[in-house]
């Protein structure tokens, strides 16, 4: 069991801070009734050079960053916004590790 809490903005739905490239993101948890198409999807949590390399992994990431990470504007974060705000590969690994953590 982890030992690890839960802060009271994740569990009530209005998220978690990561920092990235220097900013503040907020990833919020996945809702269940996303859980079968995020399952669906089988994203890869390893190296992410080679699901950006085809472009449908691309499209999967784009699609979950959009929906469960925002930028301090509170504007939804894609592939595009990431690259402008300066976010490297493994930015994009931390980013989904912390949705599956928070979500948890």
């Amino acid at each position: 069991m982890s030992k690890e809490v839960t802060p009271l903005s994740t569990m009530l739905g209005s998220g978690d801070f990561i920092e990235i490239a220097g900013k503040q993101y907020v990833i919020r948890a996945i809702k269940l009734k996303d859980i079968p198409e995020f399952e669906k999807d089988n994203l890869n949590f390893g190296p992410q050079y080679f699901s950006l390399a085809a472009k449908k992994e691309r499209e999967k990431i784009d699609k979950w960053l959009g929906r469960y990470v925002f930028n301090a504007a509170g504007e939804p974060m894609t592939l595009d916004k990431a690259t402008e705000e300066d976010w490297d590969v493994a930015d994009i690994k931390t980013c989904l590790l912390k949705l599956v953590d928070i979500s948890g």
